[in-house]
């Protein structure tokens, strides 16, 4: 559920306090707010419902429990991708809006932001259900809004959290597609978005700033999805007393990043203690985690989370990588070829191709062929960060009975495994070795050998050897993901022409 929608999701809980005459409308974040606020960050939707219903009754005149309902709709949503929630809500987002704009004080810096927050959330919410179009319109009025806040009041800390995300994700945009953003009169930088953010972070450390905890879970995902630094968001998350054992959205955020961090048993942990009852929101997602976990360690215990999770599951995301797992799973435990088989059917008939794991799921089984047992054990370990059970492996795997595609995908394992497990000097042996024998192959195994050549040499500073790995990169032909690896290759030289 790796991708940039997981990173935005968490982020837009917003309101703020102001002083207002009784007799006005007003945004007051007072306590029964704060309290709601607490809930429905935490997932439990209904006491934050119950709190909201409070306040409306104490003020009515307070636009703050507006905001919140909307927060309460976008995690319902957001947490079960169900279109039938979406359009069973969909009327309030405009409902909303009126109010906010009929009656709200466009005087003061929160109505702008206010107004950002909605239109954030509905972005969000539409992608959820395919509708793009619509939340790319929704995602630049609240671009908009929030720059002509920021101009009119440079002051107001809280516009920076959510600017500083739409900077960073927009400065992430391809350059190829950059011109669209250029006609929707929208622009993105990633370091600025994330130097606002971190900003924020600090000035919250000696002041108190009601977004903190948000900013830090924003500021956490946007290291591991946009820069890849995986343990610097760990670490802040673990600095900042993350997960509080009853806020289930920190279960979440623990375990989607450690799960895809090499933190297996942490994230394992961190799962089979989060909280549950009726007053939390249903998140079958988190048993899709619970799976992946499990299975990057190889554990016999892990078809139960996936079947867990597409037993209760309202949406058709990660369906198709769930049962692709279920496949693997029967095929390494129990060497059950019929399983599998029956599985990557499920895969072909169940569930969505919208995102990358699902559609890398169905392309296995439209190529209809089962894999080598040893090399599919071995990418399992690497992906959970057990890179010398995964070497292991890999030395166990007689090379004479190989297929040539698997005598190519053996040496990128092995520079894969010894890449990440910093032992520099051995993988480099391995990716030249992969590049060439399978330059002219095609699949991707000599294309991202090249790129990650080109990573070590620059983070070595060398880089004129890191532009010619970059440039074989892109010389390489036919093969698969090309244009998502040539879009990498071509950021690197981008980036090595600027320090040059």
């Amino acid at each position: 559920m790796i991708s940039i929608r997981y990173v935005i999701a968490v982020l837009f809980i917003s309101a703020a306090p102001t002083i207002a005459s009784p007799a006005q409308y007003h945004f007051s974040f007072n306590d029964h707010c704060k309290n709601a606020y607490d809930e429905i960050l935490k997932l439990k939707l209904e006491n934050g419902s119950a709190l909201v219903e409070t306040e409306k009754l104490n003020d009515p005149l307070n636009l703050v429990p507006v905001l919140l309902e909307n927060y309460i709709d976008f995690f319902r949503i957001f947490i079960s991708e169900d279109e039938t929630e979406f359009y069973r809500l969909k009327n309030n987002r405009d409902k909303r809006l009126t109010l906010i704009k009929k009656n709200g004080d466009k005087n003061s810096p929160y109505y702008l932001f206010v107004l950002a927050e909605i239109h954030l959330h509905w972005a969000i919410a539409k992608i959820r259900v395919g509708e793009y179009f619509s939340a790319v319109l929704e995602i630049r009025k609240a671009y908009k809004q929030l720059n002509e806040n920021q101009r009119k009041f440079p002051d107001f800390k809280e516009n920076l959290k959510t600017l500083g995300l739409l900077h960073a994700v927009l400065g992430s945009i391809p350059d190829k597609f950059k011109w669209g953003l250029s006609i929707l009169g929208m622009d993105g930088d990633i370091r600025k978005g994330m130097a606002e953010l971190k900003n924020l972070i600090i000035y919250s450390n000696d002041n108190e700033f009601v977004y903190r905890e948000e900013t830090i879970t924003l500021y956490a995902f946007l290291l591991f999805h946009l820069e890849k630094k995986g343990d610097q968001a760990w670490d802040l998350l673990k600095a900042n007393n993350f997960p509080e054992k009853d806020n289930l959205m920190h279960i979440y955020t623990c375990a989607q990043i450690g799960v895809h961090s090499n933190r297996v048993e942490e994230s394992i942990e961190i799962l089979n203690n989060k909280p549950s009852g009726a007053e939390y929101l249903e998140f079958p997602y988190l048993e899709f985690l619970a799976g992946l976990a499990r299975l990057y360690k190889l554990d016999e215990r892990a078809d139960i989370y996936f079947k867990n999770f597409v037993n209760n599951t309202k949406s058709r995301n990660h369906v198709k990588d769930a049962y692709q797992k279920l496949a693997w799973y029967h095929f390494i435990n129990d060497n059950d070829t019929v399983l599998y088989m029956h599985y990557m059917d499920k895969v072909r008939s169940d569930g969505s191709s919208t995102i990358d794991a699902d559609k890398q799921a169905l392309q296995e089984a439209l190529d209809n062929k089962i894999p080598h047992k040893g090399l599919l054990k071995s990418r399992l370990l690497f992906d959970g960060g057990l890179f010398g059970r995964a070497i292991e492996i890999l030395d166990e795997i007689d090379e004479n009975v190989l297929a040539d595609k698997e005598k190519l995908e053996l040496s990128y394992r092995y520079g894969r495994v010894y890449h990440e497990w910093g032992k520099i000097d051995r993988c480099v042996k391995f990716y030249n070795e992969t590049i060439a024998n399978g330059s002219n192959s095609p699949y991707y195994f000599a294309a991202n050998a090249a790129l990650q050549l080109a990573y070590i040499y620059e983070k070595k500073n060398e880089l004129e050897t890191a532009k010619s790995y970059f440039e074989l990169c892109l010389s390489i032909k036919n093969h698969e993901y090309k244009n998502s690896l040539d879009q990498k290759a071509k950021a690197g030289l981008n980036r090595i022409d600027k320090m040059q």
